[in-house]
């Protein structure tokens, strides 16, 4: 039984919590005690003790008195989320059907005292930048539209840079004290802005949000952001969720990029959406910046009136067809062989070196190939705990780039027991195995995921890059995403028919994407190549129109067919998506499971529902998985929002999926 002189507070426990009722809870809150919104305290939660934040200090509402209600045992931390954050994960718990506790985790940094540093104040004084007309008026514009949302396409453009430099700029002299944050796909990204922004503006006033930093670093960073005291904050999507004093201006940098969805852990949120919201709380200006912006993003722009340009440079396209090249490699040997590299791209990056400039080669794979084959019984090397096919390594055993498997050294087939394997396909470190042996003297530079794994790592990569010396740079997606260097005269996308091989609805939207972003990262004049063994595929009908007109009106002639195919496919940005993956270790229980779900979605008007399938890889770490796709126009309804809150925890709903297949 409880009084009415005790005080009740609601309390969201930082953990999972069934969203079929309430994401807080009613606790005591003692008489010695003093909390208000978004403070972290510690709570009897079942039989353990959890953190959670406060988010109502004084309910309207009292607990029923049948009720017994706990109190709670410690205040952590005064008022550590703002009340904008906690508005920020309500949204995202409501948009993406998710318990609320994981979202807040992710807006609290834990208090680590940092090593003090001795830099002395410095005052923000600006030099303006020279831009071309045409982008000053671009410049004004943007400024001019306060509290609304831009699309910026720079497809090709190699201003970007000096543009969004300016941009911050201009913020920082219109208002002493409004933020700007600079929102990258990759954290390896941000240790390039960091390199570049620190040469212009005053470090002090400089803030990096990134799971690179150490602990106190990162803490500190955030209390700076807190304060006001960083006004220029460079994070990947996890910067979404510090806590701004005075956010004005919102840069969100290569928008179309894949990384900005969390898809392997909960919450699984897009940050692309996500950043929408944060703009509306706190009524900023989010300008979205692509090569290659996404067909809904440019939709959606188109509508508002809000989709700009800037001008793009003169680049050479040239394609080469791999069919022919592996005749010409293969035209004296008895045992033909797949050449990594054609005859006609050595002699480019042969000639690039000699004229001082470097070559960016992208593979969309790490390791030494695609996958392996038994060379007696051809089967696939796969996983033991996924169907994914296992990734060679230089060392010479075998790794899954999914669960992190590996296996020795000495490797057999599980299903013949040879010892010997046959690589199919290319990865980023065959590649550079080749060039050491046909180039010898270059100075070459692999960036892929196995190579950074803290701050220093992605400082060790950035200054070889720097390095004149430097010549041959080999990377995967992360490369094309950074202006890494600015002296770049040749830029190769060794595997095309790989990035096709996708059979989701936007596969080709992704390709176009690589190759925009490569054609940007080139200086004028420089050339781009691209090889493939599908000269007709109709994807390279748009790297042809690249090659003739230019990456404008090869991105717009792209998106006109692109937009029309979806519209007739019912696929986004005329359709919104909801993926619903069940897992079990019990195959029939599992279809059991889902074919129940489908009957309970399948006559729930104005959605779409596909029926059960497996999906592309249907079993992983020893348990099966299974598929159901729902379609919806505007607002997901009612009835089906129930169905779906009510999923147990065998269920994964991913509103907005980066992948269906």
């Amino acid at each position: 039984m409880h009084t009415e002189t005790q005080r009740y507070i609601l309390v969201a426990p930082l953990t999972r919590v069934t969203l079929t009722r309430d994401q807080s809870f009613f606790y005591i809150l003692p008489e010695s005690m003093e909390v208000t919104i978004g403070s972290l305290v510690d709570i009897p939660f079942g039989r353990r003790s959890v953190m959670g934040i406060v988010t109502d200090s004084m309910p309207d509402t009292r607990p029923p008195r049948s009720m017994k209600i706990k109190s709670i045992s410690n205040l952590q931390e005064y008022q550590a989320l703002t009340s904008r954050q906690i508005t920020l994960a309500q949204s995202i718990s409501n948009t993406y059907l998710c318990p609320l506790g994981p979202i807040l985790t992710l807006c609290v940094q834990k208090k680590i005292k940092e090593r003090a540093k001795t830099t002395p104040p410095q005052s923000l004084n600006l030099t303006p930048f020279s831009l071309p007309t045409s982008e000053s008026q671009l410049l004004t514009d943007i400024l001019k539209a306060q509290n609304s949302s831009i699309l910026l396409n720079a497809a090709g453009s190699q201003h970007t840079s000096t543009f969004l430099t300016a941009l911050i700029e201009q913020v920082l002299v219109q208002n002493s004290s409004s933020q700007i944050t600079i929102i990258a796909p990759e954290r390896t990204q941000t240790v390039a802005l960091i390199k570049h922004l620190e040469n212009i503006f005053p470090t002090e006033h400089i803030a990096m949000v990134s799971d690179l930093l150490s602990g106190g670093a990162q803490s500190s960073a955030w209390q700076r952001i807190k304060d006001g005291s960083a006004r220029i904050i460079i994070g990947t999507k996890r910067a979404l969720f510090a806590p701004y004093q005075e956010l004005s201006h919102i840069l969100f940098l290569q928008c179309h990029d894949m990384a900005y969805k969390q898809w392997q852990t909960q919450p699984l949120y897009d940050a692309r959406d996500v950043v929408t919201t944060l703009q509306e709380i706190h009524n900023a200006t989010l300008i979205r910046v692509s090569d290659s912006p996404r067909v809904t993003d440019r939709f959606l722009a188109e509508q508002s009136k809000s989709y700009h340009t800037l001008a793009p440079d003169k680049k050479r396209v040239l394609t080469i067809n791999m069919r022919e090249a592996y005749w010409k490699h293969n035209e004296k040997r008895t045992k033909k062989v797949r050449p990594l590299i054609s005859e006609d791209l050595y002699a480019q990056i042969s000639n690039t070196i000699r004229a001082g400039q470097k070559t960016l080669l992208f593979v969309n794979r790490q390791g030494k190939n695609s996958f392996s084959v038994c060379a007696k019984c051809k089967e696939v090397v796969r996983c033991p705990t996924c169907e994914y096919a296992l990734t060679e390594r230089s060392k010479g055993n075998f790794t899954c780039l999914h669960c992190n498997h590996q296996t020795d050294v000495f490797p057999s087939c599980t299903s013949c027991g040879n010892l010997t394997f046959t690589s199919v396909g290319m990865g980023t470190e065959a590649i550079e195995e080749e060039l050491s042996r046909r180039i010898p003297g270059s100075v070459i530079v692999r960036i892929d995921q196995s190579l950074i794994k803290t701050s220093k790592d992605a400082q060790k990569i950035y200054d070889k890059i720097q390095d004149p010396k430097c010549n041959i740079i080999i990377g995967t997606q992360m490369m094309t995403k950074s202006t890494w260097s600015q002296n770049v005269g040749l830029a190769a996308v060794l595997d095309m028919d790989t990035l096709l091989s996708s059979v989701d609805y936007d596969a080709h939207e992704k390709a176009l994407a690589h190759i925009l972003q490569l054609s940007a990262r080139l200086r004028p004049g420089g050339t781009l190549l691209v090889q493939s063994y599908d000269l007709l595929h109709p994807i390279m009908d748009t790297v042809h129109t690249l090659q003739k007109s230019g990456p404008q009106i090869a991105y717009d002639t792209f998106y006109e067919d692109e937009s029309s195919m979806r519209q007739i496919l019912q696929f986004p940005p005329y359709q919104n998506l909801i993926s619903l993956t069940g897992s079990h270790k019990d195959l029939a229980t599992l279809e059991k499971n889902a074919d129940t779900l489908y009957n309970q979605l399948a006559d729930i008007p104005d959605i779409i529902v596909t029926e059960p399938h497996a999906p592309r890889v249907s079993t992983r770490r020893g348990s099966h998985y299974i598929r159901i796709i729902i379609k919806y126009k505007q607002e997901l309804p009612a009835s089906a929002r129930r169905v779906l809150l009510g999923c147990d925890r065998s269920w994964s709903v991913d509103v907005h999926p980066e992948s269906i297949s």
